[in-house]
């Protein structure tokens, strides 16, 4: 029995988590619509890697048909709402970049409505939830400003919690008074020392334009994009489908990527397992064209290669749950230099985060104690846990 037969529904959704299906894709999906399907199962499972909307679309133009009446109204709601919702957001950014672009404030928008148009050709195909933008580090303070002006707050009400929020992440939230839209502003890629010359100054040397609502902007290159989202794919584990979709997006509409330019960068940021392991999902999964000398590579290093394996089993197993604190010390396997595992468990152990200020909310003149009430709260929470799969995820 085929692998196509014993899981239909993972099957399809893989076939269907895409942008474009070829001739070949068509006719495994009709295929595989022909056994008996649990709709429930497949919807839910789109639902969980936030690919509903691409599977929506095939669904509805290759064999509407086959699909239960009720199932393909319910997908056309989904798929409606979030369109309704994107075109919204896209609105918002064009917005903020005109009145950044006024004060003289470089910003690239990333990910969210440049992705789905640039990589997916459709900005109804990716579901996003709000707006992501990379600016310099010292233009902060004017950026609260601006979007003060214009109805956005930060969702760090006190001074103890934007603190921790500097200190521990790259980014900072913000939303509208309505409630409608919210807008993450980044200063860096990636909370990584690795990744630090990846700033803004580096990016914009390598951008290439997009347009938003008729505004032309820069944006990511196409080897900076990749690199970005195979790295926020493994900072997430690669909980979600949709993280595999846009490595593979990214490939399949750029037939000239400079994949010299993206090893050699990511074996100087040290990321090249991060890197392989995308490639390897994105290949296997949904049959990105990856050169076969990366391939290659990337199949003769055993920790990738596991890594890739286990995610694809834990992507699609029955119970999921998102990641917790403590299955982040997985990504110490993908890290092949010693000094940057060091460094991850540093951080994961001594650098005081957001929950510590839920747990207790101390005055600004205590901000220090946060170093010793986060050490005890990992001590507390994980203790020997944290040791042994430390111990067994570093070798």
């Amino acid at each position: 029995m085929s692998r196509e037969a014993d899981d239909p529904e993972k099957t399809l959704l893989l076939l269907c988590a895409r942008a474009h299906l070829d001739e070949r894709a068509v006719s495994r999906m009709i295929a595989l619509l022909e056994q008996p399907i649990d709709w429930e199962r497949l919807t839910q499972l789109a639902r969980e890697h936030w690919v509903t909307q691409p599977l929506y679309w095939h669904l509805k133009n290759v064999a509407s048909e086959q699909v239960p009446p009720p199932v393909l109204e319910q997908l056309r709601n989904e798929f409606e709402g979030n369109l309704r919702r994107n075109l919204f957001l896209v609105g918002e950014l064009r917005r903020i970049l005109l009145l950044f672009k006024a004060k003289n404030i470089q910003a690239l928008p990333f990910k969210g409505p440049t992705l789905a148009q640039d990589a997916y050709g459709n900005i109804a195909l990716r579901a996003f939830s709000d707006i992501d933008v990379l600016i310099r580090k010292e233009d902060f303070l004017r950026v609260v400003e601006l979007l003060s002006s214009i109805g956005y707050e930060s969702l760090r009400s006190s001074v103890v919690q934007r603190r921790l929020e500097v200190l521990s992440r790259c980014e900072s939230e913000f939303i509208d008074t309505s409630g409608a839209a919210l807008v993450d502003v980044h200063w860096g890629i990636a909370e990584s020392e690795a990744l630090s010359t990846l700033d803004f100054p580096y990016l914009m040397k390598n951008t290439t334009s997009s347009s938003v609502l008729g505004l032309e902007v820069p944006v990511l290159s196409p080897e900076d994009s990749l690199l970005f989202c195979c790295v926020h794919g493994s900072n997430h584990l690669w909980y979600y489908l949709q993280g595999v979709g846009d490595v593979a997006e990214i490939i399949r509409v750029n037939a000239r990527l400079d994949w010299g330019r993206i090893v050699e960068q990511a074996d100087r940021l040290r990321i090249d397992r991060m890197l392989f392991v995308g490639l390897l999902l994105a290949h296997d999964l949904l049959d990105a064209a990856v050169p076969d000398y990366i391939l290659e590579r990337a199949r003769g290093d055993k920790s990738v290669c596991s890594i890739a394996k286990e995610t694809e089993k834990d992507m699609f197993k029955q119970q999921r749950s998102e990641p917790q604190a403590l299955d982040m010390l997985s990504l110490l396997r993908i890290r092949r230099s010693w000094r940057d595992k060091l460094r991850e468990l540093l951080r994961f152990g001594f650098v005081p985060t957001l929950p510590d200020y839920e747990a207790l909310r101390l005055p600004p003149r205590f901000f220090t104690l946060y170093y010793v009430l986060h050490l005890a709260r990992i001590s507390i929470a994980y203790g020997p846990a944290l040791i042994t799969r430390a111990h067994r995820n570093s070798r």
